[in-house]
């Protein structure tokens, strides 16, 4: 067998010490030593690897928790916003019912109708609506993202577009609402609610025995018995349509107030506007009058709406 001497002097003193060592056994330690070194190497590489993965994982880590954290604050944004368009649709539904426009009515729950349910009911089926018609309130949205976290970011969009699908649908009602109420205001200026002139009802409308015949008859309108040359204003606005003699009552003013309502003043004495005239609510158009037949002065005072003549008294809130 092959062998290898190796010489080993201690130092320059000592005896030279020799040692046979079979080429076998150096090539088995050359090998060894070998797998060793590579063994150390590998596992230094290793170990920075891991080091650098565990500093990549904190950094994930907290990443993570920032956008745990994002995703709730805009899970508690998005309750308010869904808290706010109920809070909306409810101030909407009061003034509608205050102003007796449509679109007041409430649910059959007893609360407005508004769209989105909880964020699992869309989930099953985001095309249907929440039978009972009503908005995912603030705490469910709180509850259902603190017990599903970073699952269900989905769920969150799809609530994000019924949240604007919504917002659209009450910017466009509350445009309506708007429009409405301006009709309405035109509506309530051009409808008689006060006294054209002060003085006592001597006459009411509805039937009456006639001053001139002795008989029954249908009176019209309604007589207010006061001083001569008293003011009559007008009690809404409008544009005078008539002005003139008209038969049995005499100096006669008609005002159109739009909306199928008219009113006539009768048995006047000075008139005080012509006919185109804009006149305003409580302007002054006449002065009262005992023209026309008529047992003394008096205001003969009709109301009519689409045509046909009302009760005056209904139209008087002063």
């Amino acid at each position: 067998m092959e062998r290898f001497t190796v010489l080993v002097i201690p130092d320059e003193r000592s005896k030279v010490r020799r040692y046979q060592v079979p080429k076998r056994w150096a090539a088995i330690a050359v090998g060894t030593t070998l797998a060793v070194v590579f063994a150390v190497l590998a596992g230094a590489i290793d170990y920075r690897r891991v080091r650098q993965d565990v500093v990549e994982l904190d950094a994930l880590r907290s990443e993570t928790e920032e956008q745990r954290a994002q995703i709730q604050a805009f899970a508690e944004k998005l309750a308010d916003l869904d808290g706010a368009l109920s809070r909306i649709r409810a101030f909407e539904r009061k003034v509608r019912v205050i102003a007796d426009l449509p679109g007041g009515e409430i649910a059959p729950d007893g609360e407005p109708g508004l769209g989105g349910g909880t964020p699992a009911e869309d989930a099953a089926d985001p095309q249907t609506p929440n039978p009972a018609g009503r908005g995912g309130g603030e705490d469910s949205w709180r509850e259902f993202h603190a017990d599903t976290g970073l699952g269900n970011l989905e769920q969150m969009a799809i609530q994000v577009d019924r949240a604007a699908f919504i917002a659209g649908q009450q910017s466009a009602s509350l445009e309506d609402l708007i429009e409405q109420l301006h009709d309405k205001a035109n509506q309530l200026a051009s409808t008689p609610s006060i006294r054209p002139t002060r003085g006592w009802i001597s006459s009411t409308f509805g039937t009456r025995i006639s001053p001139f015949t002795g008989r029954r008859e249908r009176h019209m309108g309604l007589d207010i018995a006061t001083e001569p040359g008293k003011p009559i204003i007008a009690p809404a606005d409008g544009r005078v349509v008539f002005v003139g003699r008209k038969g049995p009552l005499g100096k006669t003013v008609i005002v159109d107030h739009g909306y199928g309502v008219r009113t006539l003043y009768g048995h006047t004495a000075t008139i005080h506007v012509k006919k185109g005239d804009t006149v305003a609510r409580g302007e002054l158009i006449a002065a009262v009058g005992s023209t026309g037949r008529s047992t003394g002065p008096h205001l003969h005072y009709v109301v009519e709406v689409k045509g046909k003549s009302v009760d005056p008294m209904h139209y008087i809130l002063d």
